[in-house]
């Protein structure tokens, strides 16, 4: 497979990170979202996430060429705006659950996470890290698919580390780190826009709301062999969706995300028995 760098060809359709993880978890809401261009709002833990890398962002961009952090005020400022400015512009959807809890509580309540992950942040992220690039959009063509694929890297830093930020209620493993798609896709752009030889750190900054917060540091590491099994992933993906194959989350085993709960269209989905809509 030929990944070209070319890019002043002819803008194409692109797969993401999250592209693809949403065709492989269910192909109906893939569907739904980027054929039909049917939209659902993002849930509150998304726009908590957004927040808090706005802060994270608007830090690590001035430390470029600065060298030093912004105060935890400034970065938890900056979150919470973040915050109020992806709600306003993008909506909120509620799970069945949270329309009891209402929209002004919900807000509330993600302003008081946004306040605590921008601390863990401010405190032991940020410190570690000198940035060269944050929120880096990359674009790779890859000629004979017809394709880009796409990735925003949250943080590269001058000892050649691609570091990825998460917000989360709970702990992660290593295994999670080790098999992460996204942190695959991510040292695959690096390689391809840098050159193979240059194979970058992985590290997963999570940062964690349980009942004492605090931080995880993860670190992982990519060979050849796994770029080539995402590589086959991606030709799947793209296999299916240019022959139209959509295939329904519902019925998969372990599928949680496929629920009431969890997924905005589940009202709707025909792959959905009408009586439990």
């Amino acid at each position: 497979m030929t990944i070209d760098l070319d890019t002043k060809q002819e803008k194409r359709k692109h797969l993401s990170p999250s592209s693809i993880s949403q065709y492989v978890k269910c192909g109906e809401q893939y569907r739904r979202v980027h054929i039909e261009g049917d939209k659902i709002p993002p849930p509150i833990v998304m726009h908590v996430g957004t927040g808090v890398h706005k802060g994270s962002e608007e830090n690590f961009r001035q430390k470029i060429d600065t060298r030093k952090d912004l105060s935890k005020k400034i970065i938890t400022d900056a979150a919470i705006s973040g915050f109020e400015d992806s709600v306003k512009n993008q909506g909120l959807w509620m799970s069945p659950d949270e329309e009891t809890i209402g929209k002004a509580k919900l807000i509330e309540t993600g302003k008081v996470n946004i306040q605590t992950f921008s601390t863990l942040y401010r405190n032991d992220v940020a410190p570690k890290y000198q940035p060269v690039a944050t929120e880096e959009f990359v674009t790779v063509p890859v000629v004979e698919i017809g394709i880009d694929i796409v990735g925003r890297i949250d943080v590269r830093t001058e000892r050649g580390e691609i570091v990825d930020l998460k917000t989360s209620a709970k702990s992660k493993n290593q295994d999670e780190i080790d098999n992460n798609p996204q942190l695959t896709f991510y040292g695959l752009l690096f390689a391809a826009k840098f050159g193979n030889k240059h194979n970058p750190f992985l590290i997963m900054e999570n940062l964690v709301n349980t009942q004492i917060p605090k931080t995880q540091t993860l670190t992982t590491e990519r060979r050849k062999e796994d770029y080539e099994a995402l590589m086959n992933q991606i030709l799947r993906v793209d296999k299916g969706i240019k022959a139209g194959v959509f295939p329904f989350a519902y019925g998969q085993m372990g599928a949680w995300w496929c629920s009431a709960k969890m997924c905005g269209f589940w009202k709707t989905c025909q792959g959905v028995p009408a009586h439990k809509r």
